[in-house]
C-alpha cells in the first residue's frame, strides 16, 4: 500500500542506529504508541508535530509501567521520521487519505505546505540562523553600545548589517517572524504600549523591502519578542489574547494563531505587575524574556520566580507538560540585584554563537555558567547592557537574527537527493550534482561534515560558470568556511553570480561590499 512501510525493517533500522540497549519488549510498545499518534491522533490530514509524537509514546509507555528516558525516545523518533520521509508515497496532499489502516501500516497524510514547514523547522531557530540586522536607530541612541557590540560581533564572525526606515531600537517586535527559509510572516504590529505613539510604531514593509524579503501578512497583533521557537512549538503569552481583544484561553483565536503561524503554540501565563508609570515595570509581556530554548527537549527559564513565584510555577509545570526539561536561572548571591538580574535569558544567538548581558553585578557569572552548560558547544560572551536594559529590554529585543539564505533550491530534478545519489552524479560531471554534494559536506547532510571537500565541489561547479556555487563560495570566503577569510574574494565569487542575475548572490554582494566599506 503507498505510504505504508514495514515495522520489521524500521525495527532494523533503530537498532542499528542506536548505542543503546533496547528489548524487543519495549521496541514493541513504542511501535504500538507510535501507531496509535499516526492513525488515531494523526488520522486523515491532521498535523503532524515531532513534539507531541514523542509525548504520546511517553504517555502509553507509562500506562504500560515502562520507563524510557526522553533523550533515548527523541533519537529514536529522529530515526523513524528521517525514514518515513524517503518513503515514496509516504507524504501525500490534502485531498488523498488512505481508504483503510492496517497493522503497521502508518497512513501518512500530510499538507504540502506542512511537510515543507516540517523539513525547514530549524531554519527559524536560532541556531540556524546566519545574520543579524540591526536599527538605524540603535546606532543613533546609544553609539557607544552599538560600537561595542558591532566590534565584538566581528570578533565573533557573525554577520550583520542595518535596518532602514525603522523607528525605535526594538527591532525583533516589530520585524516579521521566519516560519521556514523563504517564509515570513508580517503581522499588525500594534501594541498597548504604543497605541498612542505612532511616532515609535514601526511599518517594516519598508525595511523588507530594502531587503528583498517577500512575506505574506496576517491582520492579528503580534509582538515579535512575544514568539518564542521552542522545538516543534511556538511559546506565547496570554498577552496575545489581549492584545487581540479576545477572553484568554479562547481555543477558536488560539487555532486561528496556531493556523497563521504553522505550528502548535504553547500558551504561557502573564500579567502586569506594578503600575504601567514605573520604569520597572513589564508592560510588554513578551515570551522571549521568560524562556530560551536549548535544543532538544530543554528549555532555560529566567528568575520570574523571584518577581512571581506562582506564576513561574505555572510556565514550568506547563513547559513540563509538553516534554521539556526546565532549568530555571536562579541565581544564589548575597544582595541580588533584580533591576539587572531578569535581562540575562534575553540573550542572542547566531548558530554556535551566543553574546549574554551584563551587568557588572555579582550575578554577571551565575547566568554566564547557567548558558555555557545550557549551549556547551557554543561561544559564549558578554557585554555590558546597562544602558539598553534600562529602556526595557536587552539583547534579543534589539536584534533581528535570520536565516538568510544563500541558494534558492529550484531543481527539483537534484533537490532532495541523498549523498550517495548525488556523489556519481557529481563525478560524471553534473554542475547542479557538484554544487548540491558540497552543500552535503557543508552541513553534513548523509555524509560527515567536511568543509575543504565542501569548498573542493564548489570550487569545481562555480569555475565552470554555475551561479549558485559561484554564490556558496562566495560565502565561504565571507566567513572563512573550509578556506581562509578573503572578502576580496567572497567579492569576485558573488560578483560572478550576481551578473549572472541570481538574486541571492546580489544581497550578499551589497552586504560584503557594505562590510568592506566599514573596515
Amino acid at each position: 500500500m503507498q505510504g505504508a512501510f514495514s515495522e520489521p525493517v524500521l525495527h532494523k533500522l533503530v537498532l542499528s542506529k542506536i548505542d543503546f540497549e533496547l528489548s524487543d519488549n519495549m521496541w514493541d510498545e513504542i511501535n504500538a504508541g507510535f501507531e496509535h499518534y499516526w492513525n488515531v491522533e494523526v488520522g486523515y490530514g491532521n498535523e503532524v508535530y515531532f513534539a507531541k509524537a514523542c509525548r504520546s509514546i511517553l504517555s502509553h509507555l507509562e500506562s504500560k509501567q515502562i520507563m524510557l528516558s526522553y533523550e533515548h525516545l527523541w533519537t529514536i523518533l529522529e530515526i523513524m521520521f528521517d525514514f518515513i520521509e524517503q518513503i515514496p508515497g509516504a507524504f501525500l496532499d490534502d485531498e488523498v487519505v488512505f481508504p483503510e489502516m492496517k497493522p503497521y501500516g502508518y497512513g501518512v497524510c500530510y499538507s504540502e505546505r506542512y511537510l515543507k514547514t516540517l523539513k525547514l523547522t530549524a531554519a527559524n531557530t536560532d541556531r540556524n540562523t546566519n545574520i543579524v540586522f540591526l536599527s538605524k536607530c540603535l546606532k543613533e541612541e546609544s553609539p557607544s553600545f552599538f560600537g561595542s557590540l558591532t566590534q565584538l560581533m566581528d570578533e565573533m564572525g557573525i554577520r550583520w548589517s542595518l535596518l532602514e526606515s525603522t523607528r525605535d531600537i526594538w527591532a525583533r517586535d516589530y520585524m516579521p517572524v521566519q516560519l521556514s527559509e523563504n517564509e515570513f510572516l508580517k503581522y499588525k504590529y500594534s501594541p498597548n504600549y504604543l497605541r498612542d505613539d505612532e511616532k515609535h510604531r514601526t511599518d517594516c514593509k519598508d525595511a523588507c523591502k530594502a531587503l528583498g524579503i517577500n512575506y505574506r501578512e496576517t491582520d492579528l497583533v503580534i509582538d515579535g519578542g512575544n514568539i518564542t521557537p521552542c522545538g516543534d512549538y511556538f511559546v506565547m503569552t496570554s498577552k496575545v489574547f489581549t492584545e487581540n481583544g479576545k477572553k484568554k484561553g479562547d481555543w477558536q483565536f488560539k487555532q486561528l494563531l496556531e493556523k497563521e503561524l504553522g505550528r502548535e503554540v504553547i500558551i504561557i501565563p502573564w500579567h502586569q505587575i506594578g503600575s504601567p508609570d514605573d520604569p520597572k515595570t513589564d508592560v510588554y509581556g513578551h515570551s522571549d524574556g521568560f524562556v530560551k530554548w536549548c535544543g532538544k527537549n530543554k528549555v532555560l527559564m529566567s528568575n520570574h520566580r523571584d518577581t512571581d513565584a506562582d506564576e513561574a510555577a505555572k510556565i514550568r509545570r506547563i513547559l513540563e507538560s509538553k516534554g521539556f526539561e526546565v532549568t530555571e536561572m536562579l541565581f544564589d548571591v548575597e544582595n541580588p540585584n533584580p533591576d539587572w538580574n531578569w535581562a540575562y535569558i534575553n540573550f542572542l544567538q547566531v548558530g554556535n554563537k551566543i553574546i549574554m548581558p551584563s551587568f557588572g553585578i555579582a550575578e554577571d557569572r551565575q547566568a554566564l555558567e547557567y548558558v555555557k552548560n545550557a549551549f556547551p558547544d557554543c561561544d559564549v560572551r558578554q557585554i555590558g547592557m546597562r544602558d539598553i536594559a534600562a529602556k526595557g529590554g536587552a539583547l534579543h529585543c534589539i536584534t533581528w537574527n535570520v536565516h538568510y539564505a544563500t541558494i534558492i533550491n529550484s531543481d527539483s530534478e537534484y533537490y532532495g537527493l541523498v549523498f550517495d545519489e548525488l556523489k556519481p552524479l557529481a563525478e560524471q560531471g553534473s554542475l547542479r550534482a557538484q554544487f548540491y554534494l558540497g552543500w552535503c559536506y557543508k552541513y553534513g547532510e548523509g555524509v560527515k561534515k567536511d568543509l575543504a571537500k565542501a569548498v573542493e565541489w564548489l570550487t569545481k561547479a562555480a569555475e565552470q560558470g554555475y551561479a549558485p556555487s559561484q554564490n556558496a563560495l562566495g560565502f565561504c570566503y565571507e566567513f572563512g568556511d573550509g578556506v581562509e577569510k578573503d572578502l576580496k574574494k567572497a567579492i569576485e565569487w558573488y560578483t560572478k553570480a550576481a551578473e549572472q542575475g541570481d538574486a541571492r548572490a546580489q544581497s550578499n554582494l551589497a552586504l560584503c561590499l557594505k562590510e568592506l566599506e566599514g573596515k
